[in-house]
């Protein structure tokens, strides 16, 4: 979902931190080119967006999977928006793009939740994502079972393919020291999966992470 709605890091401006009055709620507020990554802005128009972050329970958790084994639950939301003033990869079609994600941590136990979607003013169609993601700790900090499910209704907003991918995957974590350095495995089945002419394929994947 991320490859399909998501945006690449960008070149800009970017101001964030804490509410000085209410300490559980982060801001983020920021203005890009709107071209992506190692790219100069095409058309000299750019994109304006904003994030906010409010931690119901618990201290800030909003990274997934519960190293910590949380004795107490850890409930945050989040909630962005991002007004694309005239997408040059869209012949200068004007977006709006919305997204909302809930995590919850508790005794090993973690789960995300998120929808986005990405609307074309021009077009007057919605491309629509949801992502379902959960972990257990069968391990406390050690070995964890995982599975995430997602899904994309394609209506033009983000170009001519209306083809809808769907992913179910199925693997597990071993933490060697936290993040840092972690061993990951996962089996997926990919419908109409994009990258080969929308075919059904079945993937593997093996991940070393050395983070620091």
């Amino acid at each position: 979902m991320n490859t399909e709605l998501g945006f690449e890091r960008d070149i800009g401006i970017h101001v964030y931190g804490k509410a000085p009055i209410i300490d559980r709620l982060k801001y983020n507020f920021y203005v890009m080119n709107g071209d992506g990554r190692n790219r100069l802005n095409a058309n000299n128009k750019l994109i304006y967006g904003s994030r906010f972050e409010y931690n119901i329970l618990g201290k800030d958790q909003y990274i997934l999977s519960d190293l910590d084994n949380s004795q107490g639950p850890h409930l945050a939301l989040g909630a962005a928006y991002l007004y694309d003033s005239g997408n040059a990869s869209l012949d200068d079609n004007i977006l709006n793009r919305f997204t909302t994600d809930l995590v919850l941590k508790y005794k090993g136990f973690s789960a995300l939740g998120v929808l986005n979607l990405a609307s074309n003013e021009k077009k007057d169609e919605t491309d629509t994502g949801y992502l379902g993601q959960a972990g257990y700790f069968l391990i406390p900090g050690k070995f964890e079972l995982l599975g995430r499910w997602t899904k994309i209704l394609k209506r033009g907003a983000l170009g001519t393919d209306t083809v809808d991918p769907t992913e179910l995957t199925f693997g597990f974590n071993y933490y060697i020291r936290g993040h840092s350095v972690k061993l990951s495995v996962d089996y997926s089945r990919l419908w109409n999966n994009a990258s080969t002419e929308d075919q059904d394929d079945n993937r593997v994947r093996l991940q070393w992470q050395l983070f620091f």
